[in-house]
């Protein structure tokens, strides 16, 4: 990675400079939430924040620090799981939003690791683009169109959560946080099964059932994760960062 990418560990004149170079920030999204036996809490905002590290090898860009808190009320019971409501999570990504532009940059990326943030990013996206018109916002989650056929060509199995795609990434990005020997297959949820969901914000209208109510019959797992692989994430991973590194670099030609 690029020695000088990430906010945090910038001085302020590194900082101005890099604004000043029309380095594009990216902001990773998370959560902490259940990830079956075999995950951690933190994957959501773990796998964009890796992936945006590596792109800082390849692109213009300014890593920024995770937030690993968000809209997850589903999960809330599960040790661990910390949820804040939906108005605090887009007010709190619009103001990093806003502050980022306050520094001079013109385009952002919003990359997400929790598929419901992907309606709240719409959201803030719009109103910006309402209030900034000069700003451009990319907002994805970071399995959507750049991997979408690469995990379709790779995976067995797909699932709704902690499944075999997730897991594979992890192992490449963080290795030393997988638990393969705690692992479970469950039945999935459905968001992976059969086809690629690319549009999950109807999920933040609908009712959402807790997934405690029957004492833990569960483990978090939606899918089954032992297919998974670092060579597959690899895989995942190396088409991700080529195929951003390609749309960053027209974006801001």
């Amino acid at each position: 990675m690029d020695d000088n990418a990430q906010l945090e560990e910038m001085t302020w004149p590194e900082a101005r400079d890099r604004f000043a170079d029309g380095a594009v920030p990216i902001v990773p999204l998370g959560t902490l939430e259940q990830h079956g036996l075999h995950l951690p809490l933190g994957s959501d905002a773990i796998v964009p924040h890796e992936l945006a590290k590596r792109l800082a090898d390849e692109a213009n860009v300014i890593v920024m620090p995770p937030v690993y808190y968000g809209f997850v009320p589903a999960t809330r019971d599960w040790p661990g799981g910390i949820t804040i409501s939906h108005d605090v999570v887009e007010r709190t990504f619009r103001e990093i939003t806003d502050g980022l532009i306050h520094h001079g940059a013109d385009r952002i990326l919003l990359l997400t690791g929790h598929p419901e943030h992907e309606g709240i990013i719409k959201e803030v996206a719009r109103k910006v683009a309402d209030d900034e018109p000069d700003v451009e916002l990319m907002t994805m989650g970071y399995w959507s169109s750049p991997i979408l056929d690469v995990i379709q060509e790779t995976a067995e199995h797909f699932g709704g959560h902690a499944h075999e795609p997730e897991t594979s990434i992890m192992l490449a990005l963080r290795p030393e946080l997988v638990h393969m020997d705690r692992a479970v297959a469950e039945e999935s949820t459905g968001r992976w099964d059969g086809e690629v969901v690319t549009d999950h914000e109807e999920l933040l209208y609908e009712p959402v059932e807790n997934t405690l109510e029957h004492e833990h019959e569960t483990t978090g797992t939606g899918g089954d994760p032992f297919g998974a692989s670092a060579e597959k994430g690899e895989a995942m991973v190396d088409a991700w960062v080529d195929r951003m590194a390609g749309f960053l670099d027209d974006w801001t030609a």
